[in-house]
């Protein structure tokens, strides 16, 4: 999980990954990365690095974006199946369960948000932007910039090589490079809480700012790298 001024909702976050979900495993870990907030969400984390088990903390350097440090942690996971989800507290981690069971006929379990609790205008933005995506690459998969996603290791293996490590969408190319590919992937619903705690980080020109990247981002991926993804991914029919 991506961490940026959340020192209200992290270390909850983190413990209820720990509880709700690491603890069943025999082993695995939670990464956590750690983008150079201007709260005390790095002091924390630090605190929590010493006594929750399994915790890894990784401290970006300089301020890289939401995008950068999800790939940034993928990169960095070692396991057989890798789970990805924010750290704002708007998703409930023992839903990860509804995604566990599907992955063992998939390479990727992604959530869709039933009753998405969010702003108005970030309701209109997702799905503006999920659309235009859709439309652009003829992609039928709903949500496509959830971030509750489930990979197998080949799966992600598949598919990292061909999203950028500076994408501000890493999400919304993760699901289009999974589907061109051929991969399996399923979906299933979850819950979607409202935020309680901080804030936005894209307002008002920033988020204008933002619409236009992600465009000038879909198109630059349509051109250069859509033709080139097909029949390189694993078989639909095949967990790798």
């Amino acid at each position: 999980m991506p961490a940026y001024n959340e020192e209200a909702a992290i270390e909850k976050t983190v413990l209820d990954c720990r509880e709700k979900i690491l603890k069943r495993f025999s082993q695995g870990e939670i990464i956590v990365v750690e983008d150079c907030s201007t709260d005390a969400t790095r002091k924390i984390l630090k605190k929590l690095s010493g006594s929750v088990p399994g915790l890894v903390l990784l401290l970006n350097d300089r301020n890289m974006g939401h995008g950068p440090s999800v790939i940034r942690g993928l990169n960095a996971s070692k396991h057989e199946y890798i789970f990805c989800t924010d750290s704002d507290g708007q998703q409930d981690p023992a839903e990860f369960w509804r995604l566990f069971p599907l992955i063992q006929e998939a390479h990727v379990v992604t959530g869709i948000r039933k009753e998405r609790e969010d702003p108005e205008y970030r309701k209109i933005l997702s799905w503006f932007t999920n659309s235009l995506a859709r439309w652009i690459f003829n992609c039928p998969y709903r949500d496509l910039n959830v971030p509750f996603k489930l990979f197998t290791r080949p799966g992600l293996e598949a598919i990292l090589p061909h999203v950028p490590s500076d994408s501000i969408i890493p999400s919304i190319l993760i699901m289009l490079t999974a589907y061109e590919l051929g991969l399996k992937l399923k979906q299933v619903e979850v819950t979607h809480f409202a935020r309680t705690t901080g804030k936005c980080s894209l307002p008002g020109p920033k988020l204008a700012i933002f619409c236009i990247k992600a465009l000038t981002e879909l198109l630059k991926f349509r051109f250069e790298t859509w033709h080139t993804l097909k029949g390189q991914g694993l078989s639909r029919n095949s967990n790798g």
